[in-house]
């Protein structure tokens, strides 16, 4: 197995980050020896840099960065794709909602470098979600992601692809992002758990706010 690269970009999520890596590195070490995690701190408001730093100094496969300023979790991405060393790359929200049991998963549908692989959450995360938050994302997939409902950004590409998403001067969704490199996709079914702590940073004025920016 060839070196895999995971990146996740981090926001005010200082309470689970020792969890993350912890099981970030149980799943990883499942399918390979050689791997890195790469955490993009984007500005945080609480304790999380600091809590980055206790965890780098504990583990060597660990590589993390702070923004200066508040750059938004798709920057943070890409920003930490570009640090990326793997031959494949992994996707993931870093508030555990992202199971990295799913690795293994991804890794069997894995094809050729010219094809990535998107997590596609199942129906529980349908019903589980607000009303108005449903409402937002089905528009959106519509508009945006050609019918494809409840994308994910649990995403592994390979690094020719990382590569030439790194070239793009636009920053916009990572799926979206990818799907204009005109590469092809697939995209595999996963269940996206329930946060165990704190509440999401994107409220129904930045969903909207945000969903504008990409449909305009």
């Amino acid at each position: 197995m060839n070196k895999i690269s995971v990146v996740s970009a981090v926001y005010n999520a200082g309470e689970g980050l020792a969890e993350l890596v912890k099981r970030l590195q149980f799943y990883l070490r499942k399918n390979t020896k050689n791997f890195e995690i790469i955490l993009v701190n984007d500005c945080s408001e609480d304790n999380s840099w600091k809590k980055l730093l206790d965890l780098k100094k504990k583990n060597k496969f660990l590589k993390i960065y702070n923004l200066k300023k508040n750059s938004g979790q798709h920057f943070a991405f890409r920003y930490g794709a570009s640090k990326a060393t793997g031959d494949k790359i992994f996707f993931l929200d870093c508030d555990l909602q992202h199971h990295p049991k799913y690795f293994s998963k991804f890794l069997l549908n894995y094809k050729d470098d010219d094809t990535f692989i998107v997590g596609k959450s199942s129906f529980n995360y349908l019903i589980r979600k607000g009303f108005i938050s449903n409402i937002f994302w089905l528009i959106l997939s519509i508009l945006k992601f050609n019918n494809q409902l409840f994308i994910s950004n649990y995403i592994l590409a390979s690094k020719k692809i990382i590569k030439k998403l790194c070239q793009k001067k636009k920053i916009t969704y990572l799926y979206l992002d990818l799907c204009s490199l005109n590469f092809k996709h697939v995209s595999i079914k996963i269940m996206i758990f329930k946060r165990p702590y704190g509440k999401s940073s994107y409220t129904l004025k930045k969903l909207f706010k945000f969903a504008f920016s990409l449909i305009k």
